[in-house]
């Protein structure tokens, strides 16, 4: 079982590790979830996570995540606020803190905030969460340390304090000023070294403890009844999140993978339509091209035919061998949009690249020459947009003749796959291809064409 969490100031990481094998990562922010599940891990343990000047983790974001079968549990602080908002959901909650959110006996977020350092400095509390204040208060009254007014007066004082003032030594120094010196006040203030109460490192280390048993039994993938709606503030947090994925997935091919390519020929060729995408993903991310949810759909239908996976189950397959999530497929399908509306735009400007290009191959030249021959016979017999009947052919026939006859290969399996890898429409490559048969059956002494 692959297990991540997230936490900081509530539980550190040598804490987790005892009670749980699992990767632990710092508090979440937004996006910082949907990243995790990107990875397909069998569940996710939020407990810490950003909010107030950092954009905390999204609820649509752990609901995609339990979409596709990832469990989500939360406790302690943002991970029980967001159970107890996404129980109903399927989000598991553990401990007092979510239950008192689930109830609804607390609800303010600021009952679990703290201030606190950075990653370096462990996380060092700035602050005192109102969670635990409540909790060591509670525990107090219940050892007769102090009685229920005062308890409920020394909460309103906490309470009143922004969060990131909420220190318990504070609180007992303003209430010292406003009613004076008391018993009970020096009692209490006994009491505490040893009756302290940190209710969100409890909370968080049984949930680890209820994960662990989980993990020993092992799970089925989680199942949900819902569906997400792919809004336009969704696909902003999914780019986002892809961008970063991109930038840490940078670098050169897999040695193995490349040597493969190289043995088979298909090095050169991969590397040169590799290049294509990165431009296209260089505008996507500089905001160079937009694109519509249906332009978006459209390529999909698009690429379905060429691929003859018209089928959901062969559809389906593909998206297996293709090693994609839903995730990722949708970003996999807007990347490739952009890279046909790239490839289509390219052919307006590259005309000097791809002179070099024959240069640099030799074959500039005759293709200069065999084009201008084949312009002159078309022009004196008045053919520019020739049709299968004026060529008296089948569709079947003409593929046939221009593969065999002229390139020397079979007939692909998908004509239209084959036309998108030659930067074309199936209707552009037949008008190419009915020209060309007019001109070697009207001039006879042509060379058969030569490949660049």
């Amino acid at each position: 079982m692959t297990v991540v969490v997230f936490c900081g100031p509530t539980i550190g990481a040598d804490a987790v590790v005892r009670e749980l094998d699992a990767t632990v990562l710092p508090p979440a922010r937004r996006g910082d979830l949907l990243h995790a599940a990107l990875g397909r891990p069998d569940a996710i343990v939020l407990i810490d996570g950003y909010f107030d000047r950092t954009p905390s983790v999204w609820h649509k974001e752990i609901l995609w995540a339990m979409s596709q079968g990832v469990h989500v549990f939360g406790s302690s602080s943002m991970g029980a606020i967001r159970a107890a908002e996404l129980a109903s959901f399927g989000m598991v909650g553990v401990g007092d803190i979510f239950e008192a959110f689930a109830s609804g006996e607390l609800e303010d977020d600021d009952e679990v905030a703290v201030s606190h350092g950075d990653a370096e400095s462990g996380y060092r509390l700035g602050s005192e969460a109102m969670v635990n204040l409540r909790a060591t208060l509670r525990a107090a009254e219940a050892q007769a340390v102090i009685d229920g007014a005062t308890r409920h007066s020394l909460e309103a004082e906490a309470k009143a304090l922004p969060y990131h003032e909420r220190h318990l030594q504070r609180v007992l120094v303003s209430h010292e000023a406003k009613f004076g010196l008391s018993e009970q006040i020096s009692m209490f203030r006994r009491w505490l070294p040893q009756g302290r109460v940190d209710q969100k490192l409890i909370d968080a280390t049984s949930l680890l403890k209820c994960v662990a048993g989980l993990a020993l039994q092992g799970w089925q993938p989680k199942r949900v009844d819902y569906q997400l709606a792919h809004t336009d503030g969704w696909r902003t947090l999914v780019d986002r999140v892809e961008r970063r994925g991109r930038v840490a997935s940078a670098g050169p091919i897999e040695p193995q993978l490349e040597d493969e390519l190289l043995a088979r020929g298909l090095l050169g060729p991969t590397l040169a339509a590799a290049l294509v995408r990165l431009l296209a993903e260089k505008r996507m991310q500089h905001g160079g091209v937009e694109l519509g949810a249906r332009a978006v759909e459209a390529v999909v239908e698009e690429f379905r035919r060429e691929r003859q996976l018209l089928s959901t189950s062969s559809f389906d397959a593909w998206i297996g061998a293709a090693e994609l999530s839903q995730l990722e497929l949708e970003g996999f399908f807007r990347r490739e949009a952009v890279v046909r509306a790239t490839r289509t735009e390219l052919r307006r400007f590259v005309g000097r690249a791809a002179e070099d290009e024959l240069r640099a191959a030799g074959s500039l030249t005759a293709l200069r020459a065999a084009a201008g021959r084949k312009a002159s016979v078309l022009e004196q017999h008045d053919v520019s947009a020739p049709s299968l009947s004026e060529a008296g052919l089948s569709e079947e026939e003409l593929w046939a003749w221009h593969f065999h006859n002229r390139l020397g290969v079979d007939v692909p399996e998908s004509l239209s796959l084959y036309a998108a890898s030659q930067a074309s429409s199936l209707d552009e490559l037949r008008s190419a291809v009915l020209r060309d048969y007019i001109f070697v059956h009207r001039h006879q002494s042509v060379d058969r064409p030569q490949v660049p």
